[in-house]
């Protein structure tokens, strides 16, 4: 257990679990909907645990490629610390990103539909290739942020690639949920910058007031993008919105309204104490996916499949006291 802890830490395990809740969200989703054919569920599955090995990758890479950094700013981490050497995380995290991306292959193949098959083959291989060059050129730029927001969005597209084509018209509301996530997670990246305190050493500077409010700003937007779901869902397939949001259509709007303000509250005045204040909220924000998974859940498939959801937020919470997140 002493030895596999510092991997845990450096894949950040906790978050597997918010990834995770994306999938099964996906899942949830093109299942209530009768969007995603029998012959696709094992394929579906064969991506979700390439999904893993990619996301994993990007992680271990992320360090190994921050590895000058982490010895300054964080020297007790996995890497810096000797807890793990060096290539044997650089083999460990370029083996798991061709793991995962010939897991992705295989399970488009594996759809026996040429358009889902080019459409998960592709998907899979620019996300790739967003990993890789966010942890190896791009992610102390402009340009990082963006770069992994469009990962996460990328790796909800992946699994709604495994819909029936010919119904494209009737899941067109769904791809509101990539778009969220990508703006959301383009938020808590740049955020999470805050992290550290200026580090002239090591080439670091913690951004300004302005910068703080932008990734504010994307941070709401993200969540502002689901507004429109249940309505839009409903006129698509008319009758399939749980009644809980169809009669009482406000319920949608408030719920995010509410994490919205709470969590924009919770930046704003964390930037102003400390790193640690900003590391909490980091993890705030990562974790608020799983009630706004929860909450997509919800509107079509019910308060079952959501609790299934809130479970993995609680498991995730409950390893997180033992292992970071960010």
């Amino acid at each position: 257990m002493t030895r596999l802890f510092p991997f845990l830490q450096l894949v950040r395990f906790p978050n597997v679990f918010v990834l995770l809740a994306d999938i099964l969200t996906v899942a949830f989703l093109l299942t209530s909907l009768e969007l995603l054919p029998a012959q696709n569920l094992v394929p579906f599955i064969a991506a979700g645990v390439g999904a893993v090995c990619l996301y994993w990758a990007g992680m271990i890479l992320n360090d190994a490629f921050d590895f000058l950094e982490d010895s300054v700013l964080r020297p007790e981490r996995p890497l810096p610390s000797g807890r793990i050497a060096l290539p044997t995380a650089i083999k460990t995290g370029w083996g798991l990103l061709a793991a995962g991306w010939v897991l992705c292959f295989l399970a488009g193949i594996g759809t026996r539909n040429l358009t889902s098959a080019l459409s998960v083959i592709g998907i899979a291989t620019v996300l790739r290739a967003c990993i890789v060059m966010y942890d190896a050129r791009l992610k102390n730029t402009p340009m990082g942020p963006f770069l992994m927001g469009l990962c996460r969005g990328l790796n909800v597209l992946l699994f709604l690639a495994f819909m029936d084509p010919e119904k494209l018209n009737a899941a067109v509301p769904l791809f509101l949920y990539p778009m969220a996530l990508t703006v959301f997670i383009t938020g808590v990246t740049f955020y999470a910058r805050n992290e550290t305190q200026d580090a002239p050493e090591a080439g670091i500077r913690r951004p300004g007031v302005g910068m703080m409010v932008f990734s504010v700003l994307l941070l709401v937007g993200g969540v502002a993008i689901l507004l429109p779901f249940p309505t839009q869902l409903n006129a698509a397939i008319p009758g399939i919105v749980q009644p809980l949001f169809m009669f009482q259509p406000w319920r949608w709007p408030t719920l995010l309204g509410v994490l919205a303000i709470w969590l924009a509250f919770r930046a704003v005045t964390a930037y102003f104490q400390d790193e640690t204040a900003v590391r909490r909220v980091v993890k705030q924000a990562l974790f608020l996916v799983f009630l706004l998974d929860a909450g997509l859940t919800l509107v079509v498939a019910g308060i079952p499949h959501a609790m299934v959801i809130l479970a993995l937020f609680v498991l995730a919470s409950l390893i997180g006291r033992w292992i970071y997140s960010t």
